[in-house]
């Protein structure tokens, strides 16, 4: 490199509207509690259906993502809520 700065070209988090923020914190609050309250039934599941507008499929694809980030979260020690 010739010594200047190497240029960033992704905005990250700060580029992100406020519809589409508001969108993932209740997607999140959501699938947080269902998350935390065990086993998902249909019930439950139709439920955050409801709730977020998406489909059963959807709702199942946010918690095993969800889980799957505990998991690294937890293996690497980091002490990070995801509630």
């Amino acid at each position: 490199m010739d010594g200047e700065p190497a240029t960033v070209a992704e905005h990250g988090l700060l580029a992100v509207p406020d519809e589409i923020w508001s969108l993932a914190v209740r997607r999140a609050e959501v699938i947080g509690r269902l998350a935390r309250s065990g086993v998902v039934g249909l019930e439950a599941a139709d439920a955050a259906v409801a709730a977020l507008g998406v489909s059963r499929r959807l709702v199942y694809v946010l918690l095993a993502r969800r889980s799957a980030v505990s998991t690294v979260v937890r293996a690497t020690g980091l002490r990070r809520t995801l509630e």
